[in-house]
C-alpha cells in the first residue's frame, strides 16, 4: 500500500498530538522507565506536569504522538461534577498553574 500514511493524524493534515495514542503508567518510577527506554531508542521525549498529572510524550517512526500519564491526584465526585459544570456554564479563565515542559534528548541522557 505505497499511498498509506499511517500517521493518525498527520495522515488527515492535522498536528501530531491532536489523535494520539496514550497509556496509564501505575506511578512516576514507570513513567521514568518509560521515558528511559525511548531515550534508549534515540527517541527525543517531552514531560509535561498537568498538575493533577504527569505524562511524557515521544513521537512514532511514523510520526504519531504516544503518550505516558500517570494521574497522582485522582478526581473526586466534585472535582467531576465541576468539569461538568465547566463543559456548559460560561467561559472561565483557567485557575491552575501554567504546565510545565521539560525536554529529554538521547544525547543528553548519555551524559
Amino acid at each position: 500500500m505505497p499511498d498509506y500514511d499511517p500517521a493518525i493524524s498527520k495522515g488527515l493534515g492535522l498536528p501530531g498530538w491532536v489523535n494520539h495514542i496514550a497509556f496509564d503508567a501505575a506511578d512516576g518510577e514507570a513513567l521514568d522507565t518509560a521515558r528511559d527506554r525511548w531515550l534508549v531508542f534515540g527517541l527525543d521525549v517531552v514531560r509535561m506536569d498537568h498538575g493533577r498529572a504527569l505524562s511524557i510524550y515521544a513521537e512514532d517512526p511514523n510520526g504519531n504522538t504516544i503518550e505516558w500519564s500517570w494521574l497522582h491526584d485522582p478526581f473526586t465526585a466534585e472535582d467531576r461534577a465541576r468539569a461538568a459544570d465547566l463543559l456548559v456554564g460560561p467561559r472561565r479563565e483557567h485557575p491552575g498553574p501554567e504546565p510545565v515542559l521539560e525536554v529529554f534528548t538521547p544525547a543528553l541522557a548519555r551524559t
